[in-house]
């Protein structure tokens, strides 16, 4: 093989043109591939950001007008004469003026009783949202407090709606509420923005992430935002195999633009460098590459110092550098911003004595100040005050730095401002101690309510009892024990709400009697045989258990379990018939199953059944009734 002082001059200049152009390239696609990346991601994220904001600046608008037209039909002289009682009117053209083109807000009217004096008969009401709504108002107004707009978003049928409920008052006085029902149409609402390939958007009031679990929406990067003034949350789903090809796409432009640029440089250099005498020298060619090499890294090092510089100034968390007697050497532009002080002004001071103040945590400092002085890193949480007395919050980070001694050389202190995160926290421990309250007041008036009408009733029950011991017509008789097994009904139905409120305060004890099944099963047929043969239905039991064996167990909770499984049953079946089969499977147990020829349950809604309020379809709440 020959040596380089054996190859020709045009050969040499060759070989280190193809050297220098594959160095060249190799470190352009690593370097300017990566900083390229970033800054596309970076891109992505502010475009994406930047869509959601708009999005969110429509949904406002158009909150907003609608608002508006609700306002205005609330403050309408006419309206409120009419909920005062003063004159009749023509409530249905005076609506009709604020209902915009196509009829866009439908509206409703609630007097002071909260009846119903209009209600648009497009409008698809929900009555049990309205009504608490229009409680909340009425009760806020009678502890003197102007109520404010509500806003309800609706989504229990075909198309999605947001109802604004607002407060009718006269001179102070509460004395109805006007709400009106906007229709969402998200194609209409954000038109180009959504691509059922790329992203989509939508609103929810309740969990982001129980609409991203129930919509199987896993898969999708998914950002929010809030909509403050109507307590909505505007989502935004991204699909990240869109983002990843567009990203391809602009690297593969990249790439693409760094060959021809490198091929445009070799053959430039090579026609200059074949027109300078190349020498043949190796040491001088090595010398060359060590220095190139070294100008390389040092240009590499110079190009991460000017980055982490970059990325320390504009970063968003105030950093500050002292040395380690805890003097401020440098702090950044985020920290000047968050405290107002420059940091001339700061410099060779201790933060301490010119952040904290009366209410700064004393024990907090004491704790901060220990850890230092070990070279201990800390992190806490300590109300800090800034240039003008303001009081806030900081999560913050100390970092002890050492030398190559291991002694401590400096502290760098990262600080972020959590004011918002605490006023957060403060009025979510306020909301909790207001809802326990709020449930135990519930409970107490399930518990009164259920006393209240238990006592008529035992006396019903009472005299009915009576006069079956004096008639003896057996049809009047026959009559009598059907009032009594229904009062018993209505009597059990009553003890089940109070076994909620025993429930829900954790006060429910389960009995452990003897009993016969028999005790059990007899209410249940003497209640449903003759309610079944009115509908249609086959009902029978079917007992396969010993006659004289003995249970242990609570007969009234298990009574009303199987009560309530029948009466289920009774309500969703149409024709054929209802069975109940006791058996033994295993030695000491015992098994009630109850079959029915109804509707039935698809197997992926067998889960939400088990929910406060829910059915298996919202279509069997409108044709079998019921709350789920």
């Amino acid at each position: 093989m020959p040596t380089l002082k054996g190859l020709s001059g045009r050969t040499l200049v060759f070989i280190y043109t193809v050297f220098v152009i594959c160095v060249f390239t190799v470190a352009s696609i690593v370097i300017l591939g990566r900083e390229s990346k970033h800054a596309i991601d970076y891109l992505q994220n502010s475009g994406t950001k930047l869509e959601l904001q708009a999005a969110k600046l429509f949904v406002e608008e158009y909150l907003d007008n609608a608002k508006a037209r609700v306002k205005l039909a609330s403050s309408n002289n006419d309206i409120i004469a009419l909920l005062e009682g003063k004159r009749e009117v023509n409530i249905d053209a005076t609506l009709h003026r604020y209902e915009g083109d196509s009829r866009s807000v439908l509206f409703a009217v609630f007097n002071k009783e909260r009846m119903v004096l209009f209600e648009d008969k497009f409008r698809h009401p929900s009555r049990a949202n309205e009504i608490r709504i229009f409680d909340s108002m009425k009760q806020q107004a009678s502890d003197l407090i102007t109520p404010p707009p509500v806003y309800l978003l609706h989504n229990d049928t075909d198309h999605i709606c947001i109802k604004i409920f607002m407060p009718v008052m006269s001179e102070g006085r509460f004395i109805g509420m006007v709400f009106g029902e906007t229709p969402v149409d998200y194609d209409e609402l954000f038109g180009d923005l959504i691509d059922p390939k790329e992203r989509w958007y939508a609103l929810t009031q309740g969990s982001v992430s129980d609409y991203i679990n129930q919509n199987n929406l896993d898969s999708w990067l998914v950002n929010n935002t809030q909509i403050a003034t109507a307590g909505l949350t505007l989502m935004q789903g991204i699909n990240p195999d869109f983002l990843k090809l567009q990203s391809d796409s602009f690297m593969s432009y990249i790439y693409d633009a760094i060959a021809v640029v490198m091929g445009i440089s070799f053959l430039f250099v090579l026609f200059a460098g074949n027109k300078v005498l190349v020498n043949p020298h190796r040491e001088l060619e090595i010398s060359q590459k060590e220095l190139a090499t070294k100008n390389s890294e040092l240009i590499e090092r110079e190009r991460e110092s000017k980055i982490l510089a970059t990325v320390v100034k504009a970063a968003r968390d105030a950093v500050v550098i002292t040395n380690r007697h805890g003097a401020i050497e440098w702090v950044n532009r985020a920290f000047e911003e968050m405290t107002g002080y420059a940091l001339e002004s700061v410099q060779g001071k201790k933060p301490g004595q010119f952040l904290q103040g009366d209410k700064t945590d004393a024990n907090t400092v004491i704790r901060i100040a220990k850890s230092l002085s070990q070279g201990l890193p800390i992190k806490a949480e300590i109300l800090n005050y800034d240039s003008k007395g303001n009081e806030y919050w900081v999560d913050i980070d100390i970092t002890p730095i050492t030398d190559q001694d291991g002694a401590i050389d400096r502290f760098i202190a990262i600080e972020r401002d959590v004011t918002e995160y605490k006023k957060l926290e403060s009025k979510l421990m306020a909301t909790a101690k207001e809802a326990n309250a709020a449930n135990e007041a519930k409970s107490a008036f399930l518990a009164t309510m259920s006393h209240e009408i238990r006592t008529p009733m035992n006396g019903v029950l009472g005299l009915t009892q009576i006069l079956e011991k004096e008639i003896t017509d057996p049809k009047h008789r026959e009559a009598l024990q059907l009032i009594l097994s229904s009062g018993n009904h209505l009597i059990s139905i009553l003890n089940d709400i109070l076994d909620i409120s025993k429930i829900e305060n954790q006060a429910l004890v389960l009995e452990h009697s003897h009993f016969k099944m028999q005790e059990i099963l007899s209410p249940v047929n003497n209640t449903y045989q003759s309610l079944c043969s009115e509908k249609g239905l086959l009902f029978e039991i079917v007992d396969k258990t010993d006659p004289n064996n003995q249970f242990i167990g609570d007969q009234v909770r298990l009574r009303q379990i199987l009560l309530n499984l029948v009466g289920n049953a009774l309500k969703f079946t149409q024709k054929g018939r209802i069975t109940v089969t006791v058996s033994t499977p295993l030695q000491g147990e015992c098994e009630l199953t109850v079959q029915d020829t109804g509707i039935g349950i698809a197997p992926d809604r067998i889960d939400s059944v088990f929910e406060k309020f829910e059915q298996a379809e919202t279509s069997t709440t409108r044709q079998f009734g019921g709350t789920g």
